[in-house]
């Protein structure tokens, strides 16, 4: 995780403006296609519960879930918030 750190504003913004622009499942098949998904595998599961619902960080061990779960808490700060990122 500590890439992600690093370059965290960036990722974030790239992965909203995916799912804003409605692209977000052809970008998760893309990962798995490319094998990213299989090597950064909490990104993968904070990004598919950003576009279909929290519930589906329950679906993964727990190893990955607590790294998934501060993923998507970034992610979705903005909705939270009640607005989107610029």
């Amino acid at each position: 995780m500590g890439e992600f750190l690093i370059y965290r504003g960036r990722v974030l913004l790239f992965l909203r403006q995916t799912a804003r622009r409605g692209h977000g499942d052809r970008l998760l098949r893309a990962l798995t296609d490319l094998g990213i998904a299989g090597t950064h595998w909490p990104l993968q599961v904070a990004f598919d519960a950003y576009l279909h619902g929290e519930a589906r960080l329950k679906d993964v061990n727990p190893e990955v879930r607590g790294a998934a779960r501060r993923i998507y808490d970034w992610l979705d700060a903005p909705r939270r918030q009640g607005r989107e990122a610029q």
